[in-house]
């Protein structure tokens, strides 16, 4: 039995590679499908809200519904590795005032971890795993 299962797995990737299937882009299509559908509802959900928080919402949202229609992924904006950049100088900065004596270590690591939760979801948005599984998402 194992050498069955070893004798099939060293021969499906040379099998597959003689019949010369082609990727159809079913996947990606269907992403692009359910990403939008995703955006749009978001946008109608906000249409309704007028507080400073949704207007600010509303825009982000509109722009990541415009690189999705266009085809990019849409959580990788210039916005996003902006914020990645100037997490450090904050990072920087908490370390400076702990440094000199301004803030304890108690508040040092609870600015730490806020920095690392945003860090963290921003890496998220910029792709995370998700665009190494399926790299056409930063194909322009």
């Amino acid at each position: 039995m194992l050498g069955t299962l070893v004798l099939q797995g060293l021969t499906l990737k040379p099998l597959l590679g003689w019949m010369r299937l082609k990727h159809d882009g079913l996947i990606e299509a269907e992403i692009a499908v359910a990403r939008a559908a995703a955006l749009e509802a978001t946008m109608a959900a906000l249409a309704g809200e007028d507080e400073p928080a949704a207007g600010r919402l509303r825009l982000d949202y509109a722009a990541k519904l415009n690189e999705s229609q266009a085809g990019r992924y849409p959580h990788g904006s210039g916005m996003t590795q902006l914020e990645l950049r100037i997490i450090r100088h904050a990072r920087r900065a908490i370390d400076a005032l702990r440094d000199g004596g301004r803030i304890g270590d108690d508040a040092h690591r609870q600015v730490e971890q806020e920095l690392d939760w945003l860090e963290l979801s921003t890496r998220a948005q910029s792709g995370g795993l998700s665009r190494q599984r399926y790299p056409s998402w930063g194909r322009t």
